[in-house]
């Protein structure tokens, strides 16, 4: 043990078994599942499902049932608000 070429080896061999064991570690505590969007929430006459515009803008459509309207919100970073984008008149969009 008293040459510098064992006493390397050793030190490497200890190395890779701690980087082996940490590996195994972190792959066997991994969650696999997969996420989604967040599914819509429907609360009486409203059904609201996030989305988005872009890759930085959030929106949040929020689909009136009652009224029979479409309304699409998005988040406005600048002004920290969330902005009405559109209202869409579903009884006219689906006339026959």
């Amino acid at each position: 043990m008293k040459d510098p070429q064992n006493l390397t080896i050793v030190l490497l061999l200890i190395t890779a078994v701690t980087l082996s064991a940490m590996l195994i570690t972190a792959y066997r505590d991994r969650d696999d599942a997969a996420y989604a969007a967040a599914p819509a929430i429907k609360g009486g006459d409203y059904l609201i499902a996030p989305g988005a515009v872009s890759a930085s803008t959030d929106a949040v459509y929020v689909l009136d049932i009652g009224a029979q309207r479409l309304n699409m919100y998005f988040t406005n970073p600048n002004a920290r608000s969330l902005d009405m984008a559109d209202s869409i008149d579903l009884s006219r969009a689906f006339q026959e």
